[in-house]
């Protein structure tokens, strides 16, 4: 089976500055603009998500519990590597979020991914660059982004 990823940043794609004075509790929420462009995505590609921000270390639950709760109607399928452990220092090295992306399609390549698409307001993405959906982070994730996100998908 062929599938399509989505490598979901949180911060600056689902959420935005605005989203601050709404906060409740240790985490800001979705707006809804993004949410809607999400699903956009997801429905006229049937892209996976795997979570690539820092929301991951929580967990996978408590993301997959976060999102729906936001109204995203995508499959999460998993989370990027959380960074390596250096022999010599003990201790986790942050590397890239390219770097981590590559390692999880390096790992999971029984998944058989057709295409991918990196949603993110950061551009560390190394050879990825290419990949990459570049958001505003002061306004998260647009229609416009998540039509240049189908058609990244969408391509053969």
């Amino acid at each position: 089976m062929k599938v399509k990823i989505i490598f979901l940043d949180i911060d600056g794609v689902l959420n935005n500055p605005g989203c601050y004075a709404k906060a409740s509790g240790s985490h800001v929420p979705a707006d809804p603009s993004c949410v809607a462009a999400l699903n956009h995505i997801t429905d006229f590609t049937g892209a996976l998500i795997v979570i690539s921000s820092t929301w991951r270390f929580m967990g996978l639950m408590p993301c997959k519990d976060h999102l729906t709760k936001w109204g995203v109607t995508g499959e999460v399928l998993g989370l990027t590597p959380s960074g390596r452990v250096s022999r010599r220092a003990a201790r986790i090295e942050n590397r890239p979020r390219g770097c981590e992306i590559l390692d999880w399609l390096q790992s999971f390549d029984r998944y058989g991914v057709e295409s991918f698409v990196i949603l993110d307001d950061d551009d560390d993405m190394g050879i990825l660059i290419n990949r990459l959906v570049q958001t505003k982070g002061h306004i998260g994730l647009t229609m416009a982004d998540a039509e240049k996100a189908v058609l990244m998908l969408n391509q053969q």
